[in-house]
């Protein structure tokens, strides 16, 4: 019975057999005369990008762009991830995506638990105010009175650049206490729009906001603007990163993307009509919302790129040409600050681990590339000229707030600086640097022994002496830095458990506040 079944078998499996055989090679002569008789012939293949809604994003998703890649050959992928960034690095990792963008803070932290797995080859933009902090009022004002609150709540929205921004502000004036590490007072939201709405409603007293909600805040005279990403110049900035496979294997996609990227905003340049359409069609909005976004976001170009932020063009620009170093530098400061870090976790400690210049360096022939505006300027943070004040206008400068206290020490009982007072204002002038368009008051105080007024005389030469060797030293406008004297008039408030000899110590001390240059 069985060999009776095994003759018919066979037939069977042998047709079958010619008939897939068959099919195969008519699908591959399908598959031939298809590509010969249409544009795939032309075509190279697709591009895979990971990003999210963010407006400063708009010229990647727009049809020019994609039209753009379409000429030379590519197809565009884009995968939205709703700002889910680890999700977006293991993408990377696993070779779903082959490009993606990321602030430098969401790509320096969350990176790290895929090893990196690429580089940052170009700056796209820049916030330049379309991130902020904003208080009910009253009871907080500026950066100082938040200090004195305890429990202050606070929405924000976790995993994002604000919540960067936020960390910053705290590292930075020495509020670790009231916005990071009290996690009883956060409220989390899942988006500018709920902060704003948290914050109106009373359920908040502050608020991390981005654009377009940050501009209705500022319109409300219910609430105060306490300070925004336009203060603080490459704390958050947008980077496209390439997969370390794709750089290997195909260098080429990278450059066809930066050169796109690049070519579409020297156009918007041209035409800032139909850039605002551009921008106001891909958020959904009005054009007057589209402009007030466009204020807040500096778009970087490719001399920008190559003149300020990478270094690599050859020029008397590229001295000061390695912001995003700087950039990456500073946030791996912020997070090993807030904690986020215990050390230095990138590869080798370098920032220059995280940025491979080459394929902006290859597409730097292109004539039409060069006709772009850098949109920045090469010269030091530090280097800004200020107007010279009154004192009454200096009295008149809303305050911003009192920066972390480093101490700043000198000889005993002299204006001299000691070495560890050299020491610590190196270290508060890189505050200065993060902060360029503040004027700095440099406040002297002392202790409650002695005369008063012998006290006041001496935190004020020792004031003058701190300012006078930030405007030596560092070259600072020495109208932007005012020197004043407390003497032991403004106490520090003993804390619970401190000696009276340590309490006296702490007392005598440097401040250096930001004060808002307008009146």
């Amino acid at each position: 019975m069985i060999r009776r079944l095994i003759g018919p078998f066979v037939v069977f499996l042998l047709v079958s057999l010619t008939a897939v055989v068959a099919h195969f090679f008519a699908s591959r002569e399908e598959a031939a005369l298809r590509l010969s008789t249409s544009n795939l012939e032309s075509a190279k293949g697709s591009i895979r990008i990971g990003l999210d809604a963010y407006a400063g994003y708009a010229p990647i998703r727009s049809k020019d762009f994609r039209n753009r890649l379409l000429k030379n050959g590519y197809r565009l992928e884009l995968i939205d991830d709703q700002g889910d960034y680890a999700q977006r690095v293991e993408a990377l990792a696993n070779g779903s995506l082959e490009l993606a963008v990321f602030t430098v803070d969401s790509f320096v932290l969350n990176g790290l638990k895929e090893n990196y797995p690429g580089s940052i080859i170009a700056v796209l933009s820049e916030s330049t105010g379309s991130d902020g902090i904003v208080s009910a009022a009253p009871p907080v004002t500026d950066l100082d009175a938040l200090k004195q609150e305890t429990d202050l709540r606070i929405a924000y929205t976790p995993d994002s650049p604000s919540e960067h921004f936020l960390k910053a502000i705290s590292a930075d004036f020495g509020m670790q206490d009231q916005l990071t590490k009290n996690r009883s007072n956060k409220r989390p939201v899942t988006g500018s729009q709920d902060a704003l709405k948290a914050l109106k409603k009373g359920d908040a007293d502050i608020a991390v906001l981005w654009e377009p909600e940050l501009s209705k805040a500022k319109a409300d005279t219910k609430l105060n603007y306490l300070i925004g990403s336009e203060s603080t110049p490459g704390l958050i900035v947008d980077v496209l990163v390439a997969s370390t496979e794709t750089l290997n294997d195909h260098p080429e996609k990278a450059e066809a993307i930066l050169e796109a990227y690049f070519q579409q905003l020297i156009d918007y340049r041209k035409d800032r009509a139909a850039f605002i359409k551009a921008l106001a069609d891909d958020a959904g909005t009005q054009k007057n919302v589209a402009e007030q976004i466009a204020q807040g976001i500096a778009w970087k170009g490719y001399e920008a790129n190559a003149a300020i932020w990478l270094g690599t063009a050859q020029n008397e620009l590229s001295a000061e040409g390695y912001r995003l170093y700087n950039s990456i530098e500073r946030t791996v400061s912020i997070l090993i600050e807030t904690g986020d870090f215990s050390r230095n976790m990138l590869p080798q400690q370098d920032p220059r681990s995280l940025i491979f210049e080459r394929p902006l360096r290859n597409i730097g022939t292109s004539k039409s590339l060069s006709r772009g505006n850098t949109s920045d300027t090469a010269a030091d943070l530090l280097s800004h000229d200020f107007s010279p004040l009154s004192p009454d206008m200096w009295q008149r400068l809303p305050k911003v707030g009192t920066l972390k206290l480093r101490p700043i020490s000198f000889r005993s009982g002299t204006n001299e600086l000691s070495d560890a007072g050299v020491e610590a204002i190196t270290q508060m002038i890189d505050s200065l640097r993060n902060y360029p368009d503040f004027r700095v008051i440099v406040s002297g105080h002392t202790n409650s022994r002695g005369d008063p007024e012998a006290n006041r005389e001496l935190s004020r030469t020792r004031a003058n002496r701190v300012v006078d060797y930030i405007h030596r030293k560092f070259a600072v406008d020495a109208d932007r830095l005012l020197a004043v004297g407390h003497g032991s008039d403004q106490p520090l408030s003993r804390n619970a458990g401190e000696s009276f000899r340590a309490h006296q110590n702490r007392l005598a001390r440097v401040e250096f506040s930001f004060v808002r240059d307008s009146l």
